[in-house]
């Protein structure tokens, strides 16, 4: 008896068992990696947001309201050397960060001190903008 037609071998059942595996592990760790690095974003903007309200040294709101003088001083630790690194520390994040502010509208409110205007509070990079700017950068000089 001749059999027509291709025939199933042992080796290509096992060929093809393991390509399906790799496809399987690739899309299964490709998934968990991008859900780690979203969970850990989401929990680094809620220890910022939480000390940014409650924390004394890093805290911009009294009473329920913004202290403007609190985001000054916040504002002018960024001029200092170093300074965005010992914000890092102090909120405690490792990665980059950028805190803005908005009024009722959603309008990006501009951060002022005496001497300088900036679109947020951040490490000024290229990485992270605000209307086009880099989040921290000094939009005006007086």
């Amino acid at each position: 008896m001749v059999r027509r037609g291709q025939a199933w071998s042992m080796d290509l059942v096992i060929g093809v068992m393991i390509f399906l595996l790799v496809i399987g592990l690739f899309f299964v760790l490709f998934r968990t990696s991008t859900s780690k690095d979203t969970t850990e974003l989401k929990i680094a903007s809620e220890i910022i947001s939480t000390k940014l309200v409650t924390s004394p040294t890093v805290g911009i709101v009294t009473d329920d309201q913004i202290d403007r003088d609190r985001v000054q001083t916040l504002f002018l630790r960024l001029e200092e050397p170093d300074g965005y690194e010992a914000l890092k520390d102090d909120f405690g994040v490792r990665g980059e960060f950028c805190v803005y502010l908005e009024d009722d509208q959603g309008n990006l409110v501009n951060i002022t001190n005496s001497t300088h205007t900036a679109a947020g509070l951040g490490s000024g990079s290229d990485e992270l903008l605000l209307s086009g700017t880099p989040c921290g950068a000094i939009t005006q000089r007086s």
